[in-house]
């Protein structure tokens, strides 16, 4: 019975600190995709006024 409790005090831990990053990586995905989506947005924008330049 002993063994059983030690091993779920040591995995809780693990499985609960490898969420939290999986989070924190979602998050940074999320963010890049939004950082992608304002540059093409802002490409999008100039591109016929750099057009007009040449």
């Amino acid at each position: 019975m002993k063994h059983i409790i030690l091993a779920a005090c040591l995995v809780l831990p693990l499985s609960a600190s490898a969420q939290q990053e999986s989070e924190i990586d979602d998050g940074f995905s999320l963010m890049e995709e939004g950082a992608k989506l304002l540059f093409r947005g802002i490409i999008a924008e100039m591109e016929p006024a750099i057009d007009n330049f040449s």
